[in-house]
């Protein structure tokens, strides 16, 4: 998990909306000298250089659905609606105020803390990290099933929020948990911060005054594994200030500098009028990137050095980007755009943009109410057994997290939920925790007619070993796209009609997989079983589309179309139980035995001798099971047919004693191939692949390899959370916030897990090298959705309002004649210029153990 400290040094999206944290509410003062009422005093939640002038998008696009059309326009301009007032959070973005980055995260994360409303309080704030990144790592590159791993994460802060009166300053002190692991190129640290607030928010003034010093601090020794040297513990690894500032001449702005241990360093000086009309900006700073061809081919990380320089007016923005090195920008003075022939500064219109989106949320049509989703909920227990409460967690749909696990595993473990303000009896629960997870796949297909344009991930492998990966394109107009020598996207013409290898795929040991072109351009996959050689089955994986795609081109009923599948995973409060509580399951291949060993476990032969022999006839499965209800546990029901089989009642997981750090299959775990409810219709063994409804079974160490949940301790029944919701969905260029045709008619599986949580669009990288990661690679959403169209399962449509986003400011070349670049009247600064006065020392303790901040919520 990403913490502020080391955030600071990761390229992710800046955000930058002006905007402010909430408005400022008033609490009864717990230990300030007036001992009356005290308000709390907010802070931007993000921080600003330009301010997006774009007019609020309303397109709606119904057509083709099955809806009344009049009744979900009313709905969405309904003026008390959740879809009409829910806030839309823009900010402008150019890679020329990258280094803002990591303002943008660190006041995202204070924002979660409210402090503002817990004035002259200790507390303990839950943050939800996750909330904060906007990043290609944030999910959407990840497998789109939701059956898949995501999980609910939260960091477990103490904030001391003080204020002495309404005429003082607030301080704000933050103890962090640790920000390295010890074992990567960072050492262990936990974050201290101090903030002083002295004027909050306000119209006239969007940054407010205030002053932020942070340290990450060691909190062991440590010794490089890169270096060899050590770290001492108590050593500020990272440090830094943000502030804000006033000119002479009534301007506001805001400076930060941040340096960590290894060179690494930001530097920021934003001043503009008070109504951010105008206003200049200088940035920069040294960070380490992965570059593939250093170290004679082998790839090493190495320093990069740039800054930036921006200026800009109510209609435009002039910016000057890759300043090398850092200290060149004091040579700026009034420039103009086209004035440096070597590196121009370039104008951008402040009006026009293309949108990024992060975040969405689905509403009803009928009503415009927001979808909300029982996910999950917090809990406290006692981690050690001493009779008192020590720990905080969530359980959800995904599973369970806590700062703390228990040694022995979560299943038997008690929690109580945190139902903060109720009088009732504290309700318990009791974790289950089983040795593997059941995962529903239900079938759903695309025409190949539909396919044009769309890209799949390809082993090559057959009976005599793997050639290697490529990037495979379906093409029915004649051309696909590679690359061309300098690794930059092309089209390249081809016959049509078919599966194409378009680039082969190497993957890179600390950095994404590179994409090469074929040395004799594009090959045709020849899929006709007629002919010798030839690749009938394709098994292909597309992140779009969730996971496994497979296409059989030798069987006439099916070489029309593609497979793909949306997953969930079995919960005791699932459907399909049978009166004895059991989903029972055939299996024709790779049937998992029970008790699998250690030698069994890592066997990457084939077949491995962890699966029971495939089966010969349809006739007699390898293997049959029961999944029961109650215990979530897969057992072994028959072997061939065989009910007395020594394996009978056995449950198929891992053997005791198994080591967590065995290599081979352990590392993703291991799992079954596709099961069917028993009596399926089928003629032959491989028939249980395509059934429309399969399930999969999977065991190991990791978290995703078991399921994780709770039952009621009172009743032992199952608690239910709501499951993301998934539905294929095709997009259009009409549907495209940007008007870009590049995905049009393209299919993608897309899953809501509630407010914001919408995953399923993938990432690419906006600055062309895609595949190729560069020093200005830029991973963004593939496509932006357009506000007010409709999607979802069939039958039911959501509306969908995009609530996080970027703005890239559309090129204006010529038009920035008014604006010049010159030195901000708050020069960059150069070092910190304050340290935190809670640097040494334990967290104080807080008010009450039970969280009184939960992902920026106050209980």
């Amino acid at each position: 998990m990403k913490k502020i400290i080391p955030m600071l040094l990761a390229s992710s999206v800046v955000g930058l909306s002006g905007c402010g944290g909430g408005t400022t509410e008033t609490t009864t003062g717990g230990g300030g000298s007036s001992g009356g009422t005290v308000a709390g005093l907010d802070m931007p939640v993000t921080l600003s250089v330009v301010t997006a002038k774009e007019t609020t998008m309303s397109g709606r696009q119904v057509a083709a659905l099955n809806v009344n059309y009049a009744a979900v326009i009313a709905a969405l301009t309904d003026l008390s609606s959740d879809y009409t007032t829910d806030p839309q959070n823009k900010w402008v973005h150019d890679r020329a105020l990258e280094p803002l980055d990591e303002v943008n995260n660190i006041l995202c994360y204070i924002g979660q803390t409210g402090a503002e409303k817990l004035v002259n309080k200790t507390y303990i704030a839950l943050i939800d990290a996750a909330s904060c990144e906007r990043s290609g790592g944030g999910g959407g590159g990840q497998n789109q099933s939701s059956g898949g791993g995501k999980t609910v994460q939260m960091e477990k802060w103490t904030v001391q929020s003080t204020r002495a009166d309404n005429s003082s300053p607030q301080i704000v002190r933050i103890w962090a948990p640790s920000g390295g692991d010890g074992g990567s190129n960072r050492p262990p640290t936990e974050i201290r911060a101090e903030i002083t607030i002295t004027e909050g928010v306000t119209s006239a003034n969007p940054f407010g005054k205030f002053v932020l010093n942070f340290q990450g601090v060691t909190t062991s020794a440590w010794t490089s594994p890169m270096g060899g040297f050590t770290v001492p513990a108590g050593t500020a690894a990272e440090k830094g200030t943000l502030k804000t500032v006033a000119t002479s001449d009534g301007k506001i702005g805001f400076t930060m500098y941040q340096e960590s241990m290894d060179g690494g360093k930001r530097q920021v000086s934003v001043v503009a009028a008070t109504d951010q009309s105008s206003g200049v900006a200088f940035t920069g700073g040294k960070e380490f990137q992965f570059d593939k061809t250093a170290n004679g081919g082998a790839g090493a990380n190495v320093a990069v050095e740039k800054a930036f320089a921006v200026a800009f007016d109510a209609s435009h923005v002039l910016v000057k980007r890759d300043v090398t090195p850092v200290s060149n920008l004091s040579l700026i003075s009034n420039e103009t755009e086209g004035a440096d022939s070597t590196n121009p500064a370039a104008c951008l219109d402040r009006t026009k943009f293309n949108r990024n989106v992060w975040r969405y949320n689905l509403y009803n049509v009928g009503t415009g109410a927001r979808l909300a989703l029982n996910s999950g909920f917090p809990f406290r227990w006692d981690s050690n057994s001493d009779g008192s409460i020590d720990s905080f967690g969530y359980v959800s749909y995904w599973g369970v997290w806590s700062e703390k696990t228990p040694p022995g595993g979560w299943n038997g473990t008690s929690i109580t939920k945190e139902s903060f303000g109720s009088t009732a009896a504290p309700q318990t629960y009791t974790v289950t925790e089983t040795a593997g997870k059941l995962i529903r796949r239900d079938k759903a297909t695309i025409l190949l007619t539909d396919l044009d344009g769309q890209t799949f991930n390809y082993s090559k492998c057959d009976m005599n070993g793997c050639s290697g990966q490529f990037i495979v394109e379906y093409d029915n107009n004649g051309s696909v796209t590679s690359k061309d020598v300098n690794g930059n996207d092309t089209t390249v013409a081809v016959s049509g009609g078919g599966f194409y290898e378009t680039l082969q795929r190497t993957w890179n040991p600390n950095s994404p997989p590179t994409d090469t072109a074929l040395q004799n351009g594009p090959v045709l996959i020849v899929t006709d079983p007629s002919v010798q050689g030839s690749s009938p089955f394709l098994g292909m994986y597309s992140e779009g589309l969730g996971g496994p795609v497979n296409y059989n081109g030798g069987d006439p009923m099916q070489n029309d179309h593609v497979t793909f599948y949306k997953e969930t995973f079995i919960t005791g409060a699932d459907t399909g139980f049978d009166a004895n509580g059991q989903i029972k399951l055939d299996c024709y291949t790779r049937c998992l035995m029970p008790n699998i060993n250690d030698s069994q476990y890592v066997d990457m032969s084939w077949p491995s001798t962890a699966y029971y022999p495939d089966a010969q006839s349809v006739a007699t499965p390898a293997a049959q099971y029961a999944f029961d209800k109650n215990t979530l546990a897969l057992t072994v029901a028959a072997v061939g047919g065989n009910t007395s089989h020594a394996d009978v009642g056995k449950v198929v997981k891992l053997a005791t004693g198994v080591p967590s750090t065995q290599q081979g299959q352990s590392q993703w775990g291991i799992a079954s191939d596709s099961m069917v409810v028993g009596g399926a219709t089928m003629s032959k063994v491989y028939d249980s692949w395509n059934q429309p409804t399969t399930y999969r079974w999977e065991t190991g160490h990791n978290s995703w390899n078991k399921m994780i949940g709770v039952k009621e301790s009172a009743s032992s029944v199952a608690v239910s959370f709501d499951k993301p919701i998934s539905f294929s969905y095709k997009h259009l260029t009409a549907n495209d916030a940007n008007g870009d045709p590049k995905f049009n008619n393209k299919t993608f599986l897309l899953n809501y897990g509630g407010s914001g949580d919408l995953w399923g669009i993938p990432w690419v990288d906006a600055s062309g090298n895609s595949g190729n990661p560069g020093p200005n690679s830029e991973m963004r959403p593939a496509f932006a959705l357009k506000d007010g169209i409709l999607m979802g399962p069939t039958g039911t449509e959501y509306a969908v309002k995009g609530i996080d986003m970027e703005l890239n400011p559309k090129s204006a070349t010529g038009l920035c004649g008014s604006l010049a670049l010159n030195q901000p009247a708050e020069p960059l600064p150069t070092a910190v210029t304050g340290t935190p006065s809670n640097t040494t020392g334990v967290a104080p303790t807080p008010d009450s153990q039970a969280p009184a901040a939960i992902g920026g919520i106050v209980q």
